[in-house]
């Protein structure tokens, strides 16, 4: 039996702005270190007893998870853990597999919930240079799980040292294609066929015309 697959792209337009490896931490556009920024304007919204998960962070341009955007995850939870209490990435991977074994098609607020995290640090980096020198920004974001509103955002834009392009070339995913969810199979969808629901508004695209998604 067919299953029907709906595609949800969700493409902003992208602003190439500034890049950085911890190292150069301080250095920041936006003034500040980065733990005292993280905490100040998003750990601080974080009561004790409370729980945060990090999400990988992905770069905002083509979407892929990198271990540049890796090694700035492990930032934030190395912050982020001194003062509250961050869900192991272990245990979202074994309630992931189960979720997947037993609950195929579950969506992600419920593997959030399920994961007993009250809130998500959800992040991004656009990379850029300017002047000869190389630069990232992150964009990140402080979610509520249970009313699913932000409560909170912070920018973060600093120098990159010297060997990051190995490091942004390491790809383990794509935050696009995970944004693909499967709804059936179902006796109708056997009758209809496969049906794509796409929204292709980047520009310039990530797809060309006729290629295989």
């Amino acid at each position: 039996m067919k299953k029907i697959i709906s595609l949800f792209l969700l493409f902003t337009l992208s602003f190439i702005m500034a890049g950085c490896h911890p190292a150069a931490l301080e250095t920041s556009d936006f003034g500040g270190s980065f733990s005292e920024r993280l905490m100040q304007e998003l750990g601080g919204h974080i009561k004790p007893g409370e729980r945060v998960a990090v999400v990988a962070f992905y770069d905002g341009d083509d979407g892929n998870y990198t271990a540049l955007g890796n090694q700035w995850r492990d930032r934030a939870e190395s912050t982020l853990s001194r003062q509250v209490t961050v869900v192991a990435r272990r245990d979202l991977g074994a309630l992931i597999d189960e979720l997947e074994e037993h609950q195929p098609g579950f969506n992600e607020r419920e593997l959030w919930s399920k994961s007993g995290a009250d809130y998500l640090l959800v992040g991004r980096y656009y990379l850029s240079s300017r002047a000869e020198k190389d630069f990232i920004e992150l964009k990140l974001k402080l979610l509520r799980v249970k009313t699913n509103e932000m409560v909170s955002a912070m920018d973060w834009r600093t120098r990159l040292e010297a060997g990051w392009q190995s490091r942004a070339l390491r790809i383990t995913g794509n935050y696009y294609a995970d944004s693909i969810e499967v709804i059936g199979p179902d006796a109708e969808s056997a009758k209809r066929g496969p049906n794509l629901k796409a929204q292709l508004d980047r520009d310039p695209p990530c797809y060309k015309a006729g290629s295989r998604a």
